[in-house]
């Protein structure tokens, strides 16, 4: 019990430090009135709702990481993004009144709250801090999207999308400021963010991005060396003495 209580304790100390939290734009005495009204939970790793499933609430998370994916028919699965901690998921879709369009699942056990419907609609109406804050957060969610059709519509072929998104992280990350961004995402997790089926189909890309002098590989983490190159790649301006022109490149 002892350590139970130690741990929602730093929990709570941890949750109201949390810059990006809606939650936590408000003062402390409406905080702590929050906080016992809409408790922080503990939730194992597993499926949090399936796309399709109808929207009871909003969630948001204190702690722990959470990936909302994509399906198809055949089983594919496509990684929309991974969220963490301060970020609320469902608010867009409770929202307008539709589906999950995606499933999320907790890739380690989680601290979340839950906020049913018609306490989520009071929150908005009573603090408008939670209410700018989310919209920043819903503003970013676009943002995003727009990059991902810019992916998948523009960028032909898997490397190029590849180039696209090691691009966007590079943004992301601060990029510009710093001579070298060093990215720690897995093989696998590239894959399910450009829609392929095999971390080898990666492996292969990322040699291709290293020989050309725009990235590096070290112990599993991608240094960005020269991400205006990456961008010129995605938008075509190849040179075919480089990439050769005709040599067959992965689509899938």
């Amino acid at each position: 019990m002892n350590t139970k209580k130690s741990e929602a304790r730093e929990l709570t100390l941890a949750c109201r430090a949390c810059a990006r939290c809606p939650i936590c734009q408000v003062s402390d005495e409406e905080w702590e009135e929050i906080d016992g009204l809409i408790p922080a939970y503990r939730r194992a790793r597993g499926v949090l709702f399936r796309e399709g499933e109808r929207p009871q609430g909003v969630y948001v998370i204190c702690a722990g990481q959470i990936k909302q994916w994509y399906g198809d028919e055949r089983g594919r699965r496509f990684l929309w993004r991974t969220f963490e901690a301060g970020e609320v998921l469902g608010a867009i879709t409770l929202l307008a009144g539709r589906v999950y369009p995606t499933t999320a699942e907790m890739v380690e056990p989680c601290w979340l709250r839950f906020i049913p419907r018609r306490a989520f609609f009071a929150l908005l109406e009573e603090y408008r801090g939670i209410e700018r804050a989310l919209l920043g957060q819903m503003a970013q969610r676009l943002y995003e999207v727009l990059g991902l059709l810019r992916t998948f519509t523009l960028s032909r072929t898997a490397v190029e999308r590849l180039a696209w998104l090691l691009y966007r992280l590079w943004v992301e990350e601060g990029g510009g400021e710093a001579e070298v961004v060093r990215l720690a995402m897995s093989r696998q997790e590239m894959a399910e963010r450009i829609g392929v089926e095999a971390v080898e189909t990666v492996s292969r890309l990322l040699r291709r991005l290293v020989e050309a002098g725009l990235i590096e590989r070290e112990r599993g983490v991608t240094l960005i060396r020269d991400a205006h190159g990456l961008r010129r790649l995605c938008e075509r301006e190849r040179d075919d003495v480089l990439w050769g022109s005709g040599r067959g490149d992965e689509r899938r």
